[in-house]
């Protein structure tokens, strides 16, 4: 009976040696697994390109006629204007009710562009103020 109790006790104590490595091993998968699912989802940083310049450039569009040509589309031909509207002058000032003059006129087109493109011209007065 004693015989029989060692050998059940060298047994079970393996069979936990081996269950304690085999806890280890999946102890150590499982950071593993974690570590490159970090990976995978932590974003780099986006346009690194290595450390900063000590002198960098300051931001935007340089000014002057020097940067390159500027996004304005070329005006319509006139004959393919469908609708003409104007914009008159109010006959005061909104803010102080003293007296407008026209200083200039400015031009602006719109093309919609539903089944067929309607282009308008809006004249649009600019004023200042008389004293």
């Amino acid at each position: 009976l004693v015989e029989q109790l060692r050998a059940d006790n060298e047994r079970l104590r393996q069979e936990g040696q081996r269950q304690l490595a085999e806890i280890d091993r999946l102890t150590r998968e499982l950071a593993e697994a974690r570590a490159s699912l970090d990976a995978a989802n932590r974003q780099a940083t986006p346009f690194s390109r290595g450390p900063p310049s000590p002198q960098p450039r300051k931001p935007g569009r340089k000014s002057g006629p020097a940067h390159g040509r500027h996004g304005h589309r070329p005006a319509p031909a006139t004959d393919r204007v469908d609708e003409a509207l104007d914009a008159p002058l109010p006959d005061a000032c909104p803010g102080c009710g003293g007296r407008v003059c026209e200083t200039s006129v400015a031009t602006q087109y719109q093309t919609e562009i539903p089944r067929r493109p309607v282009v308008r011209r809006r004249l649009s007065g600019r004023a200042s103020r008389q004293d």
